[in-house]
């Protein structure tokens, strides 16, 4: 008869079955990294695994199939789970985008757009003339999501990048040290676009259009790798699109006061539809009167003119 027990550790949790330690797959990260140290090892196994469980049942496995006596195994699986937890980011260090949509989009445009140097390299060593550094495998080659579609898939992808990227601790931490302070710069900027609502669907949509549509000569940020889902990820996307854009600042800041005025002068269009300018000649007491009253009824002077015709006419048509 089997007797389990489980044994919780500072590796992850143990199950410890017959004497003999395995690993739960309640740790989807630490399994994956568990896997990639066996790898590391010589062990012919995948280290890409859809679940913890499937992945826990690889590495069980293969403890099953060694000729070792207990102890061995044992301590095989502790060691193991001791080196795949020290290749392994602390999420404390990542909290800086984890809850920022803005600041999460931006890194994840940089992890999936970017190729990185190989350690012992730094992640963005510049080599000199006629020296070409090995590089970090691409994020197009980890099997992760080419275009997650919230905040919360957007982090995820960004967190396996970093434990399937096959890179030293040091070298990981290098890179979200260098995705700090870069992303620093842009947050103390002054935000770009004060008038654009995340709740404002039909100023969104504005906002994406004119961005969609082809300019020539017209410098500005492109938004056609972008496929967002949703209204409020369109909204993520135009940041997205403005916070990665590879321009100068002067170009920035020119792109944004067309951008800003262009939004104005729509406003404008939208508020004089239905309505035509009308010319009248007063004497000026009589205009200084209308002005006082306008403003005694806190109203502007359009509006107070269009009530007072509105009135009479109302007077007139009930005598017909």
């Amino acid at each position: 008869m089997e007797i389990l027990k489980v044994l919780r550790s500072k590796g992850g949790v143990l199950i410890k079955v017959e004497g003999v330690s395995k690993v739960s797959g309640g740790d989807h990260r630490l399994v994956e990294s568990c896997l990639r140290v066996m790898q590391s090892q010589g062990a012919h196994v995948g280290t890409i695994v859809q679940t913890g469980e499937e992945g826990a049942k690889i590495f069980n496995d293969f403890i099953s199939a060694q000729d070792w006596n207990s102890q061995k195994k044992n301590d095989y699986v502790r060691s193991t789970l001791a080196q795949a937890k020290q290749n392994l980011l602390l999420e404390s260090e990542l909290e800086w985008f984890k809850k920022s949509d803005r600041a999460c989009y931006w890194v994840w445009i940089q992890i999936s757009r970017n190729t990185f140097s190989s350690a012992p390299n730094s992640a963005v060593f510049q080599p000199g003339q006629g020296h070409q550094p090995a590089l970090a495998v691409p994020y197009g080659q980890l099997y992760l999501k080419a275009a997650p579609s919230s905040t919360k898939e957007r982090y995820k992808e960004i967190v396996r990048f970093f434990d399937r990227v096959a890179q030293p601790l040091g070298w990981q931490q290098d890179l979200v040290a260098y995705f700090k302070s870069q992303w620093a710069q842009i947050y103390r900027s002054r935000k770009p676009f004060t008038w654009l609502k995340q709740d404002n669907e039909d100023q969104i949509r504005w906002a994406w259009e004119y961005l969609s549509k082809m300019s020539f000569g017209v410098s500005k940020p492109s938004v056609f790798a972008f496929a967002p889902t949703s209204c409020e990820e369109i909204y993520l996307a135009i940041y997205a699109a403005f916070d990665s854009w590879d321009a100068l600042p002067d170009s920035k800041r020119l792109f944004t006061n067309d951008f800003n005025k262009a939004w104005q002068q729509k406003k404008h269009r939208d508020n004089r539809q239905g309505k035509k300018a009308c010319n009248l000649v007063l004497r000026e007491e009589i205009k200084q009167k209308l002005d006082n009253m306008a403003a005694a009824r806190g109203m502007k002077l359009n509006q107070f003119v269009e009530t007072l015709i509105e009135n009479e006419y109302a007077k007139v048509d009930k005598l017909r």
